[in-house]
């Protein structure tokens, strides 16, 4: 199938108002009955990845509430935890499991997993949707990606939302365990100081 080729209408001469005004309205319906032809598909993934979007990063604020809980038991001042930004609150979270916890399976896997909702949150964040391939997804070009981040890049938008939700369900749950394991130490440190 051929496409047509579209003659773009004159420049308006800009004096005239109403005659810029109409052929400003030609050229942006113009415009919009164009990408309907080329990109039937576009309307309904842009509304997949703003639903995607907005319960991805939905999910890394309620984990977002709990590190910073933990953070401030750990002795961070609340508005310095305030202040930081959703990855530098994972960082820190990061740092004080490296210091304080034994190397293990179960540590390991946490920093691990806790990197990979980092990255899927910034990535939801920040990556714009990939509306040429037809395929629905996040735009797959390398410079939208940190080194961490490259396992991602060339997933469906659905295969994303699914790591997502299983990486949100282990966050919480090992959030509680994370607790668990730092409350003694916690509380070490509380003595020391009296």
């Amino acid at each position: 199938m051929s496409k047509k080729k579209r003659k773009l209408p004159e420049l308006p001469d800009f004096n005239d108002q109403e005659g810029s005004d109409k052929a400003i309205d030609y050229m942006i319906k113009e415009s919009i009955e164009r990408t309907k032809e080329e990109k039937p598909y576009l309307q309904e993934h842009v509304q997949k990845i703003q639903n995607s979007r907005g319960a991805g990063l939905e999910s890394a604020i309620m984990s977002e509430q709990v590190i910073k809980a933990i953070l401030i038991y750990m002795g961070w001042e609340e508005d310095k935890v305030l202040s930081l930004s959703y990855g530098r609150k994972i960082d820190e979270i990061i740092k004080i499991l490296e210091k304080n916890l034994m190397k293990d399976e179960w540590r390991d896997e946490t920093i691990k997993n806790l990197r990979r909702i980092k990255g899927l949150r910034n990535i939801y964040a920040h990556v714009p949707g990939d509306y040429e391939s037809g395929i629905l997804r996040l735009d797959p070009s390398e410079n939208y990606y940190k080194k961490e981040e490259k396992e991602f890049r060339s997933k469906s938008l659905e295969e994303m939302n699914e790591i997502f939700e299983d990486l949100e369900k282990d966050i919480m749950k090992r959030t509680m365990e994370i607790l668990k394991k730092l409350a003694p130490i916690r509380e070490k440190e509380r003595h020391k100081i009296k």
